[in-house]
Order: structure tokens, then C-alpha cells, then sequence
């Protein structure tokens, strides 16, 4: 029994012949497999499964760190969770400035606080 990984970029070999998987739709329960040098063709994963002659391909080569890959930012958080950061921020700079904007130039009325 075989074991496949299905995300884009996996290879998989049906009667000696190396496809890869460009495309996985898994709400509709299909794929999309490519070769080379031939037309892509969509096909479902019970096919696949009751393939007589799939096997896995070799592995897809690893991508390079960090590529294809947004780097998380402030666009990636809610109103609310970029509130609730922003007012952490401001209890680190405290902390260790004593100012809420963490420096004398930006104080705010009544800073530094006592406690």
C-alpha cells in the first residue's frame, strides 16, 4: 500500500511515467497532473487511489527558505489584533524606556508614571 502526498509539487508515477501535481482541488475531490512534455490532465483521487500502476515519484525538490512565501506583517491581523500588538508594544517600551513611545522626545503627559 502506497502513501502519497498530493500537494502541489508532488511527483507520482502511473505506468512508468512521471507526473506532477500542479494543481489539487480538494473540495471537488481532484487533481491536476502534468508531465513534461504532455498536456496536463485532471483527475479525481479515487482514480488515482484505484490506479493499477501509481506508485509515489521521487521527491520534489525542497524550495529555497523562505521562497514563495509572504512574510507575515501587520496586514495579516485583525483591528483588534493589531490594537491588542500595538498596546503590548507600548507596555515593552515602558518597561524598559519608561515611555510608552520609548523615548523623553515622545512623552506623553504624565510620563514617566510611577509605577
Amino acid at each position: 500500500m502506497w502513501s502519497f502526498d498530493l500537494a502541489a509539487g508532488a511527483r507520482v508515477v502511473l505506468n512508468g511515467v512521471e507526473w506532477t501535481v500542479t494543481g489539487i482541488e480538494p473540495q471537488f475531490g481532484r487533481l491536476t497532473l502534468a508531465t513534461e512534455e504532455g498536456p496536463a490532465e485532471v483527475r479525481s483521487f479515487a482514480w488515482l487511489v484505484n490506479h493499477p500502476d501509481a506508485r509515489p515519484g521521487r521527491p520534489a525538490p525542497a524550495p529555497a527558505a523562505g521562497v514563495g512565501v509572504q512574510p507575515p506583517g501587520p496586514a495579516d491581523l485583525t483591528e483588534d489584533q493589531l490594537r491588542r500588538a500595538r498596546l503590548r508594544a507600548e507596555h515593552v517600551r515602558e518597561a524598559v524606556t519608561g515611555f510608552r513611545e520609548g523615548t523623553a522626545s515622545l512623552a506623553r503627559p504624565g510620563e514617566p508614571r510611577p509605577a
